[in-house]
């Protein structure tokens, strides 16, 4: 197995390669889509969020840890 995943990502080293294999895969996941069906606007995503909140006890304190997502630039704009 480990035989075909290295040989399989060694493959992607090549530009044509890896640009076929994205098609191919692009459209794999389009194909899946049933016909008839019409897909919603793009999701927005929030300019900010906590994820993985959790709190828990360590050495007898009260912990609370978090990760925290913060955008930093606009996902509308064309960069040049």
């Amino acid at each position: 197995m480990c035989d075909v995943l290295f040989s399989s990502i060694h493959s992607l080293a090549d530009k044509a390669a890896f640009q076929s294999e994205c098609q191919t895969m692009l459209g794999r996941m389009l194909d899946v889509v049933p016909n008839g069906v019409t897909l919603t606007d793009e999701i927005t995503l929030l300019p900010a969020k906590v994820t993985s909140a959790q709190l828990t006890f360590e050495k007898g304190n009260l912990v609370f840890k978090a990760s925290f997502r913060v955008r930093f630039y606009d996902l509308n704009t064309t960069s040049n």
